[in-house]
């Protein structure tokens, strides 16, 4: 029995506490199972006492469980209707709803639990699913970007061929996919397009389509939408965002790709580590296209300094920079110190990398946000603050940051002066990794907990409120690639208290105060002279705002088109695809790197990889999609014959047939389930090409290549082959190969 909201209002009062027995009831029933007998007792509550959501949601979980679908859509709205501030009748309905796959009754629904309770986690997440899932986009999402993919296949039309730059902005658009307030690298790459769009009218976008293997084309219009509502507010659970994250769904959905063209500059500003095939369809493009690929390489944490970061993250940057030299053109960095970690770590490679395919872009940009609103330092009460009364920490809260020594300092500071004479520590980031020994001394020492706050998620506005109000900042950092919150300090007058390590010097220049990242009594000297002694900070405010000129982000993106002028230049203007050397007697491995850091001269397979037709490369090797895969090299010659040796691996539960084809040439293979054996079959050196398909399988991914080598010295048999080349797998230490 449906009711409007208006009868239930009505009738409840009267019936609060009739429906009692009937609820017990439902609860006994639920209690042991019978899903129909307790719909039955919770609908007779509902008719006595129809004003209370309570019973309308447990009638909901019942009729759903007892198989009763329409009538547990029905329960679940009509708690809906009802008035409450918990979100959790919507959120059910919309569960339900998407189930069916009625998307806009799910999107609704969700939409309606948020604006009770914008708390409410998990409706949270599921809205944002509904947001990346191209069966639940909305008709005025699909509209939009039909609208916007069509001015830019216009665009492309009237003016493709005089387009000459492609920015690559993969792990922007990633990020947006799940967060929203951009961070360091991410405001970087926004800045640098948006001026480069100005002075470049046919410049694209594009982002990787991981798993798919293609970049997708990203309408200008939507990139600046994008990257302007993105710094207004960390609320990735807005309406106007989320309207704007379906409108992004729904434009990659439509595979517009970017126009490619002759030897055109492929730019990425940001990182593309976290795909673990950029490559191999990187390698496409410039067979294709022979485009120039230009990285920005922000810093090299996760080699020179790996404690700071988490093993995953190590691994995936490992398996990037072993491969990076061999596909880039040139490359930008943000800093001399950056510069020379980059020659370093070319050279632990086995790569000499020349300085002149390397520009140096200083990110000493003004990083005011102009278009802020002018926030009254009153809404600082909103934290306890007040003026000139604290020192701010921009920085996301991760072990390689520091906080720990700022903490360590802070308590000094009270120790000697007192609780009430110490500053406000104001740290401003989120939650990162390895940072939980962070929020233990917090906890554990409430004099300290009292003097510090900690904000994330703060709009632009909020954050140049910050800068203005505060007294000074720190950023104590162990390792940096350049150190944004050091110039942003500069920019706003501030002096920052600065680690003397990695390009931290260069940022800071002759204005900030310098301490050793491991000296607590030195940073405490600094933030003592700071806070007690203004004739000192005002004088080095003083020499900030009298020398220090940051550079708007007209020049920073002007640097860059001169950076790229260079190397045309410098550099040959041939691009030839990469095709690596193999080598008889070394091992190469077509899975991830299983320990950091690899030896040198890693022989990493990744490059051998030919054509579309691998899957992402795993910890076993790198599994092989129905089409068949190829592999391309050039085999350099041995004293005698040669053997190509490959590990092939069943994936799947029953057994396979395949064929590898070379020069024309087949040679059939079975499997078992699961079995991993060596084939071999004899080549010459020179070019090496062929292909490996499973001929049983033509839905599934049932093979996998595992490892390949080329030996002067094959066994008779089989039985034999697998045994030598299995203590050769074990007795091999190239890049961290695993152990059978």
């Amino acid at each position: 029995m449906a009711f409007e909201l208006g009868d239930l209002l009505c009738f409840w009062p009267f019936a609060r506490g009739r429906a009692r027995p009937w609820v017990r009831a439902g609860n006994a029933s639920r209690d042991k199972g019978d899903w129909a007998c307790a719909a039955a007792n919770y609908r007779r509550a509902t008719q006595i006492e129809p004003g209370r959501r309570a019973i309308w949601v447990q009638l909901g979980h019942m009729e759903k469980e007892a198989g009763a679908v329409p009538q547990a859509l029905e329960a679940y709205r009509q708690a809906s209707y009802l008035p409450a501030n918990d979100g959790d009748a919507p959120f059910h309905l919309g569960l339900l709803a998407r189930a069916l796959g009625d998307m806009e009754t799910a999107r609704t629904a969700f939409d309606r639990a948020l604006l009770e309770n914008h708390l409410h986690q998990d409706a949270g997440r599921e809205r944002l699913a509904l947001a990346h899932l191209p069966s639940a986009l909305s008709a005025n999402a699909r509209e939009r970007a039909a609208m916007l993919c069509g001015q830019e296949q216009d665009r492309m039309n009237a003016h493709g061929a005089a387009s000459t730059i492609l920015f690559d902005v993969s792990d922007l658009i990633t990020y947006f996919r799940h967060a929203r307030l951009p961070t360091g690298i991410q405001r970087v790459q926004i800045e640098i397009i948006n001026e480069a769009l100005k002075n470049q009218p046919y410049a694209q976008i594009c982002t990787f389509i991981d798993g798919a293997g293609y970049w997708a084309a990203i309408p200008p219009e939507l990139f600046q939408s994008l990257s302007s509502m993105a710094v207004t507010s960390g609320d990735s659970l807005d309406p106007e965002w989320l309207n704007l994250i379906e409108t992004l769904t729904a434009v990659l959905t439509t595979a517009l790709q970017p126009r490619f063209t002759k030897s055109m500059w492929f730019v990425n500003l940001g990182t593309s580590w976290q795909y673990r095939n950029y490559f191999l369809h990187l390698r496409d493009l410039q067979r294709r296209y022979a485009i120039r690929y230009v990285p920005f390489v922000h810093d090299l944490i996760p080699f020179m300094a790996p404690q700071f970061c988490v093993d995953e993250v190590v691994r995936d940057f490992h398996n990037w920079i072993s491969g990076v030299f061999n596909h880039a053109f040139a490359f930008l960095t943000n800093s001399y110190s950056t510069q020379a970690d980059l020659v370093s770590v070319a050279a632990h490679y086995g790569h000499h990398l020349n300085e002149n395919r390397i520009a140096v872009i200083a990110l000493d940009a003004d990083f005011r946000h102009h278009n802020s609103l002018k926030l009254s330092s009153s809404k600082l009460a909103r934290w306890d603050l007040a003026p000139e009364r604290y020192a701010l920490f921009v920085s996301t809260i991760e072990v390689r940051k520091n906080h720990l020594l700022a903490l360590e300092g802070w308590k000094e500071l009270i120790r000697c002066y007192g609780v009430k004479a110490v500053p406000d520590l104001v740290c401003v980031g989120r939650k990162g990794w390895l940072s939980d020994e962070v929020f233990r001394i917090i906890h554990d020492n409430p004099e300290l907990a009292s003097k510090v706050k900690i904000l994330s998620d703060i709009s632009d506005d909020i954050l140049s409120l910050l800068y203005h109000n505060c007294c000074f900042t720190i950023y104590p950092s162990h390792y940096e690639g350049w150190g944004l919150p050091v110039t942003e300090s500069l920019c706003y007058g501030k002096v920052p208290v600065v680690s003397r390590c990695s390009s931290l010097p260069e940022a800071g220049g002759d204005f900030a105060l310098y301490i050793e990242p491991g000296d607590v009594s030195d940073f405490f000297s600094a933030v003592e002279s700071l806070w007690f002694d203004e004739e000192i900070r005002e004088s080095l405010e003083q020499r900030i705002v009298k020398q220090f000129k940051p550079r708007n982000w007209k020049d920073i993106a002007e640097e860059v088109s001169q950076a790229l002028l260079k190397f045309e230049h410098a550099l040959p203007k041939a691009v030839t695809a990469y095709c690596p050397s193999i080598r008889p007697g070394t091992l190469y491995r077509l899975a991830r790197l299983q320990t950091t850091p690899p030896v040198p001269h890693a022989a990493d397979g990744e490059g051998l990889r030919f054509g579309k037709a691998w899957e992402d490369p795993d910890d076993e090797g790198c599994p092989i999609k129905p089409e068949g895969a190829e592999v391309m090299a050039i085999v350099e010659a041995g004293e005698s014959a040669l053997w190509l040796c490959l590990r092939l691996e069943g994936t799947t539960d029953h057994g396979l047939e395949g064929q590898i084809v070379m020069n024309g040439q087949s040679k059939s293979f079975a499997l078992k389930a699961r079995e991993k054996r060596w084939f071999a079959l004899p080549i010459e050196p020179g070019q090496l090409y062929f292909s490996i398909k499973d001929t049983a399988n033509s839905a599934i991914c049932s093979l996998r290549l595992s490892y390949l080598m080329v030996v002067e010295a094959l066994p008779q048999n089989a039985a034999d082959l697998d045994a030598v080349m299995g203590r050769r797998l074990q007795d091999s230490q190239v890049g961290g190969c695993p152990s059978e």
